[in-house]
């Protein structure tokens, strides 16, 4: 304890189980940080001050076309059609989709939906995850926020309500 302190009184650097410190607190090791907000998936993230906060990931799946799409398509990577299982992306591990961001290229002139569809575990049946983002009239994006748990294996898309020649994009946030 007192060496640990004088080195602090000092501003020297301080060692945990490392002879010779190269930064201000040097630690070779584990390290284990709690204060009841830490959680599976969390991140550790600072604000301005410095000020250290366990917080969601900020982590995305994004389906996007600059194609036309006719009422009810789904959305894949580049593509469209009214076919979910080619416009679909496959899950790569367990996961809870936290949001849905639904973007156009231009000011709707019409109200517009976007409803993230799921297949679970490589399936050819999509179901609705009732997660919809809906685009106003005079807008161009719409956030919807939500808990919806996915599996590693499950088949992903969104489906567009009315039809546009513009493309658009969803983002898919999770945790």
């Amino acid at each position: 304890c007192l060496c640990l302190w004088s080195c602090i009184l000092s501003a020297q650097n301080v060692g945990i189980n490392t002879p010779n410190p190269v930064a201000k607190l040097h630690v070779n090791g584990d390290v284990k940080i709690t204060d009841g907000t830490q959680g599976n998936g969390e991140v550790l993230t600072s604000d301005a001050n410095g000020l250290a906060s366990w917080q969601p990931s900020k982590t995305a799946f994004t389906l996007a076309t600059s194609t036309s799409l006719a009422a009810n398509d789904y959305v894949g990577l580049g593509s469209s059609s009214s076919q979910f299982i080619r416009n679909s992306i496959v899950v790569p591990f367990n996961c809870e989709i936290t949001s849905l961001t639904f973007s156009m290229r231009k000011q709707a002139l019409s109200a517009y939906t976007c409803t993230l569809w799921v297949s679970p575990g490589n399936g050819i049946t999509p179901a609705s995850t009732g997660l919809q983002a809906t685009v106003a009239v005079g807008s161009y994006f719409a956030v919807a926020t939500g808990s919806y748990p996915l599996n590693q294996g499950d088949l992903l898309s969104v489906r567009v309500s009315a039809s546009t020649t513009d493309g658009i994009a969803a983002t898919i946030g999770y945790k």
